[in-house]
């Protein structure tokens, strides 16, 4: 109806990473083919729009963490895939959701992912910015 702002679930529908969600992760035979550049590109448009919340809610509700990073997830990974794990996170708790099922459900490289993130907030370096 008109003068009513749409939903969340409305919103996350229009967003455009539904499309990219849709082709590379939600659906099982989407997720096993990763692209670490899908990951590089969607983390520099969260930076670009300054880690928007509509913009991570549409993440979220695509279930970008359970169905493609932290599956893909390696002690190599990138920067941009190591803080957009820490994003989703911060997302599930910002709308009381349940985080830490998925690192459960697949706990081996959890020991791993903490390392990454301490290394990065102690390394001095250009590949993460303070605002990051």
């Amino acid at each position: 109806s008109q003068g009513k702002p749409a939903s969340k679930r409305e919103d996350t529908h229009a967003d455009p990473f539904a499309a990219v969600a849709k082709k590379y992760w939600q659906t099982a035979e989407a997720a096993k083919q990763f692209s670490p550049q899908v990951v590089e590109d969607i983390y520099a448009e969260l930076k670009q729009a300054h880690f928007g919340s509509k913009r991570l809610n549409a993440l979220e509700f695509s279930h970008y963490l359970e169905n493609y990073l932290w599956p893909h997830f390696m002690p190599a990974a990138s920067a941009a895939h190591v803080l957009s794990i820490v994003l989703m996170v911060n997302e599930k708790f910002l709308d009381q959701t349940p985080a830490w099922k998925t690192f459960q459900a697949q706990p081996a490289e959890f020991p791993a992912f903490i390392a990454r993130i301490y290394a990065l907030c102690l390394t001095a370096s250009s590949e993460v910015s303070m605002q990051e």
